[in-house]
């Protein structure tokens, strides 16, 4: 049996080592013959964490017709999605028709990826993986949109209700997303079901283990904060640096955020703005967080929605305390409803500070604790498990 994923992307998302560590998980515990494409730049940096697990990338070739796609200003990574989606399309067409795989799973932009197997005639059975929140399904606050955000919205669950009907089998990360699904779409609640992430893997422990030479970490008279994700509006870092600038009133604390993203320059106003240059570091993309994260005494995820937040996991399942917002639709419950962390409200500078002052006063054991107990759900074995009698259902 020949397994394909399909997860163009663009950035650094944690979809990358989701998509890595299911197709891994597949390769460890059968015989199936797995493949991982590659529409223009994906997987750069993580090509040797694919092959020597005999997983073929399969190369559409993309990059050399557009060489600097991903690196597009204009539109950003809209531009990218749609160049994708159109050639996308049609080498994904040509390969179905000379390879005929039996599954196709995808992930991310999985539009043309659906319609394309359905414009041949060896059709693969198809397993949509809902890989992040679809925010069209609701947000506890939308007074921050655009309008074309509202128009995407409308577009997109337009499209879902149409084109995800073609699929055998939706996954989702937690079962809110699925409920919600069910609620806010036409689409069949036989056909969605819940599948856990492969987001533990021995390579966290391993690589938090690495020795950081970093001055951020060397004044042992301060707390350190982390947090880690694309620097955009989902993540909402402003709602976290605005908090760090009431906790420093209260204790000594610095800030580090990993990652990159279009946010970076309004974000770097705000730390001028509030004069917090010394107090707040964005360091950019690293390729290993986790040593960072290890070392770090609280980490807090400020977002807008996840789901389900895998940097949450592994802040858990390094034993680092958690401050998260409670955002649809996913940190609840791998918290569950604060017993593995302080949760606060979606957009609340205020609220976060006052958890975050909690956090760092109080070491709670016990939310350390079960948070990690409930990390360990997240492993290669359990995903495969789940994601193996999918497969078994529907072939």
């Amino acid at each position: 049996m020949k397994i394909l994923f399909w997860s163009p992307y663009i950035g650094h998302v944690g979809t990358i080592k989701a998509v890595i560590n299911s197709a891994i998980s597949i390769k460890q515990n059968s015989n199936y013959d797995v493949g991982i494409i590659k529409n223009h730049s994906e997987w750069e940096g993580f090509e040797s964490d694919i092959v020597s697990n005999d997983i073929e990338i399969v190369d559409f070739g993309l990059k050399k017709q557009f060489p600097n796609l991903h690196k597009t200003k204009f539109m950003g990574s809209r531009r990218y999605m749609l160049t994708v989606a159109l050639f996308g399309f049609f080498q994904l067409r040509k390969y179905l028709k000379q390879e005929k795989p039996d599954i196709l799973i995808t992930n991310l932009i999985a539009l043309p990826a659906i319609l394309s197997t359905r414009s041949v005639r060896h059709s693969p059975r198809i397993i949509a993986s809902v890989q992040g929140y679809p925010k069209f399904l609701g947000l506890p606050d939308t007074s921050n949109y655009e309008w074309w955000m509202h128009v995407e919205d409308f577009l997109r669950k337009h499209l879902w209700n149409r084109v995800y009907k073609k699929v055998d089998k939706i996954v989702c990360m937690t079962q809110d997303t699925r409920e919600k699904l069910i609620v806010k779409t036409t689409l069949r609640a036989s056909n969605i079901t819940v599948i856990e992430n492969p987001v533990i893997d021995s390579n966290i422990y391993k690589s938090s283990k690495e020795m950081v030479d970093n001055d951020w970490f060397n004044d042992a008279s301060v707390k350190h904060i982390i947090a880690i994700g694309r620097l955009s509006f989902q993540k909402d870092f402003q709602s976290l640096i605005k908090a760090i600038s009431i906790v420093k009133n209260n204790i000594d604390v610095k800030l580090m955020i990993l990652g990159e993203g279009e946010d970076r320059s309004n974000l770097l106003d705000l730390i001028k703005e509030l004069n917090l240059e010394d107090v707040v570091d964005l360091p950019g993309f690293t390729k290993n967080p986790y040593k960072f994260l290890k070392k770090s005494d609280l980490f807090v995820l400020s977002s807008r929605w996840e789901d389900p937040g895998h940097v949450l996991l592994e802040a858990a399942t390094l034993k680092v305390p958690i401050v998260s917002t409670n955002c649809p639709s996913g940190p609840a419950i791998l918290l569950e409803n604060g017993k593995g962390g302080y949760m606060c409200n979606v957009e609340n500078p205020q609220d976060m500070a006052n958890k975050i002052i909690d956090a760092l006063r109080i070491k709670d054991n016990k939310k350390i604790i079960a948070a990690y107990n409930f990390s360990q759900r997240y492993t290669l074995k359990s995903h495969f498990n789940g994601l193996n009698k999918l497969i078994k259902e529907i072939v």
